[in-house]
């Protein structure tokens, strides 16, 4: 355990214990620092955070789009690669993550950052930055606007991505600081700064009903 500073004069006067002084709210008590990093969250290789059925559930929005190549950021173990060979068999799939262990299984074009001598129909990042690691919230908010600006480069024709909904989630839950939030208006603010138009803002239980997607067209 930590303390403030304790006021040396209050406590050399003898008019409070160190234990009246805590109890009076004038100090703040820390808990031993802990970091938050990929591996707290991914602990195995083929851990996406989502578990193979609900990745699915959330990849069915796809079924409505067309398109003929993908580039799925944040892939993890590409388990969109193996429901595109269920729904969309034609699709020419490539995946990115920071994860080399993760990467090594997954039976496809791999890269450790988005490509930028290449272009794709689609661009997605399902949940690429949901986990507030290092309890960073504003630095895990520019890696995503980073992440975007490249993936609209690359993309011919549509960039997708899910955040975590700050609707409906308890206050407590988001006080934790375990994930990124974004209201719809933050999103809105988002897609502003980036400068990007014919955008669509989607909330749907049938896909997640804890996500937003947020669909880019060119």
């Amino acid at each position: 355990m930590k303390l403030g500073m304790i006021y040396t004069a209050i406590m050399m006067s003898g008019q409070e214990t160190l234990e009246q002084y805590i109890a009076s709210g004038r100090v703040l008590i820390l808990a031993p620092y802990k970091t938050y990093t990929l591996k707290d969250v991914y602990k195995k290789p083929y851990d996406n955070g989502y578990g193979k059925s609900f990745a699915y559930q959330r990849f069915n929005f796809l079924k409505s789009l067309c398109f003929n190549s993908v580039l799925d950021v944040g892939s993890g173990p590409c388990f969109l690669h193996d429901w595109l060979k269920q729904n969309k068999p034609e699709t020419n799939y490539e995946a990115v993550d920071i994860r080399p262990e993760t990467l090594e299984l997954c039976k496809c074009q791999t890269y450790s950052e988005i490509p930028k001598n290449k272009t794709y129909d689609l661009v997605c990042l399902f949940g690429t930055v949901s986990y507030n690691f290092d309890y960073d919230n504003e630095t895990n908010k520019e890696i995503l606007i980073s992440l975007l600006r490249d993936s609209i480069s690359v993309s011919n024709r549509y960039v997708l991505f899910t955040v975590l909904k700050k609707e409906g989630n308890k206050e407590n839950i988001i006080k934790a600081n375990r994930y990124v939030y974004y209201s719809k208006e933050e999103i809105s603010e988002l897609l502003s700064f980036l400068d990007i138009q014919n955008t669509h803002i989607i909330s749907d239980e049938l896909y997640d009903s804890n996500e937003w997607f947020v669909l880019y067209q060119k």
